[in-house]
């Protein structure tokens, strides 16, 4: 198991229901937290393309998904559920934060 970090951005006048089938497909991973508007946390079994390819029947081809593991990270003013789901995988904590 290990975490993720999932940007997208859908670019243009994108319906909410676009937003709404992008955000089904992310919660569908594995345990996920929202850490802003288009970027989740994801703890799952599966690796980096594997995510990218269950994601992209959901990107327009104008659209952009980006995909990082990393095993670091440094923070501030990130709710404590995303920490909490963090901590869980990563193997170094540097992070400074004020939970919401």
């Amino acid at each position: 198991m290990n975490t993720y970090l999932i940007l997208y951005d859908l670019k243009g006048n994108e319906p909410r229901n676009d937003y709404f089938r992008v955000i089904m497909a992310i919660q569908s991973l594995g345990e996920v937290e929202k850490v802003q508007y288009s970027n989740w946390i994801v703890y799952t079994s599966l690796n980096e393309v594997q995510i990218r390819e269950r994601l992209k029947p959901f990107i327009d081809n104008y659209d952009s998904l980006f995909i990082a593991r990393f095993d670091a990270y440094a923070s501030y003013n990130v709710p404590i559920k995303v920490i909490n789901l963090i901590n869980r995988s990563w193997n170094k904590f540097v992070g400074l934060f004020k939970a919401n």
